[in-house]
């Protein structure tokens, strides 16, 4: 492929800056929030920040501090910072 072809195959640059410009919306990253097991804090307590911080119901804040408990961490949420 010589110098000559490049402008051909690969997209203008300048114009697709241009274009996301004035057509994209800004999204935040989002991150996955994972709890840990540890031997300090309580079954109890694991329950009550799921269920008070992530809005999690009883139910569900249960199954996830079971899975955390036994396989050592879970995926609780994906949110942006």
């Amino acid at each position: 492929m010589n110098v000559e072809t490049l402008p051909e195959v690969l997209p203008d640059i300048e114009q697709e800056r241009e274009e996301d410009e004035h057509t994209s919306k800004t999204y935040l990253p989002l991150y996955k929030v994972i709890m840990w097991d540890d031997d300090v804090t309580t079954m109890e307590f694991v329950i009550r920040m799921l269920t008070n911080l992530f809005r999690k119901d009883y139910t569900t804040a249960e199954k996830l501090m079971y899975e955390i408990h036994f396989k050592g961490a879970a995926h609780v949420e994906t949110l942006p910072l």
